[in-house]
């Protein structure tokens, strides 16, 4: 099907003519920020970057907290036509270095916080002719705007994401506007969507879990909620107290949650995904018992996160199990290049729209990850 029937536009600036007044973001100081308001900070801070001279395809790299400056660059900086490279704030100025080096980064935005520390990876990124940009609500506005595209390029890399490079160095996944919209519509589909959702993110933005939050939330409609961190205390009372319906977390996070308190939640908590690995069926018990439905998700960066989840009804029945792929993804498990019998060890392979195009400046691996239309993804099931 020809892409011009399928159209995936400037998804801020579609929610700011369809649900104006609709709260896109919460932010960590309880500041609500409309789906117009946001469009208006969006087309602002990309002409900032322009002015700054972002460049069509070339990475940003942003170094913040979660928070307003980090939503409003995430979608600005796909605005602008560069690419979102969210940085790991934990890591240490070498590492950060090499990531901008491989990158090739061309600006480096920082917030108050984390300034000290891009100056630092900058200092340690030798060859590397990016420049730093402090941030502090926002960019520097010249009076420029720029408005949302009517129809975006589904290949267009919107994010370039690292991996944690486990064996051998980091590796930047690249992204598209077109992975990010489908694994939002697969989401969608298996979740379902309700325009009073409030999605919390409570896991760093820079990880492509905190970062779908965001995405999602926007091509939906409904509200991001974000916190600064996680403190188990102030995410029980948000769903208590504050109406959130959606939350991603790990198990330990889970762990923590339970431990906090003994009451129960309330039924508007629809879905707690929890990915990292398998929970173990105490905790699911503990989960059931006091409200929370627990859907277990498996996923990867190199699949836009999300890949297979598993229902909440399904919980305690199938322990261990991920759940289905998610609509329009296809899982197989491979045993030496054929399909593994039911119960036998395999590598994990997905394929479908999720699937990033590759890595950046990395035929190779990308050859090896990539072959036949499948994304080999090193994972065991």
């Amino acid at each position: 099907m020809s892409d011009a029937l399928l159209p995936i536009p400037d998804w801020v600036a579609r929610r700011a003519s369809t649900d104006a007044d609709h709260a896109a973001l919460e932010t960590p100081t309880g500041e609500l920020v409309s789906y117009a308001e946001l469009d208006g900070r969006v087309g602002r801070a990309a002409a900032a970057l322009v002015a700054l001279g972002a460049e069509a395809g070339r990475p940003i790299a942003l170094l913040a907290g979660a928070g307003l400056d980090f939503a409003v660059l995430a979608h600005a900086i796909a605005r602008s036509g560069a690419v979102l490279m969210p940085l790991n704030a934990r890591l240490t100025s070498d590492e950060l270095a090499y990531q901008l080096g491989d990158a090739g980064a061309g600006l480096l935005l920082a917030d108050g916080v984390h300034l000290k520390q891009a100056e630092q990876a900058r200092a340690a990124a030798v060859g590397s002719d990016v420049r730093v940009v402090a941030i502090e609500r926002g960019l520097p506005e010249g009076g420029g705007v720029i408005e949302g595209a009517e129809s975006l390029d589904a290949d267009a890399v919107h994010s370039l994401i690292y991996t944690s490079g486990t064996t051998g160095s980091p590796k930047g996944a690249l992204l598209t506007h077109g992975n990010f919209y489908w694994s939002a519509v697969a989401s969608g589909e298996n979740l379902g969507v309700e325009a009073a959702d409030r999605w919390l993110a409570c896991m760093p933005l820079f990880h492509v879990g905190g970062l779908s939050i965001l995405l999602r939330s926007a091509i939906y409609g409904t509200t991001a909620v974000i916190h600064d961190g996680f403190d188990e205390v102030r995410v029980n009372q948000a769903i208590r107290d504050e109406g959130i319906t959606l939350l991603s977390v790990v198990a330990v996070m889970l762990r923590r949650m339970l431990d906090a308190d003994d009451q129960v939640y309330p039924p508007s908590m629809r879905a707690v995904l929890v990915g990292g690995g398998p929970v173990p069926a105490e905790l699911l018990e503990r989960a059931r018992d006091r409200g929370l439905p627990v859907l277990q998700t498996y996923g990867l960066t190199e699949a836009t996160s999300q890949v297979a989840t598993l229902s909440a009804a399904d919980a305690l029945r199938k322990p261990g199990s991920a759940g289905l792929p998610l609509p329009a993804t296809t899982i197989r498990i491979d045993s030496e290049g054929r399909a593994a019998e039911p119960g036998e060890i395999g590598e994990i392979l997905v394929a479908g729209p999720t699937v990033t195009p590759g890595y950046l400046g990395r035929p190779e691996a990308t050859a090896e990850a990539l072959r036949d239309g499948w994304l080999h993804t090193g994972d065991l099931g």
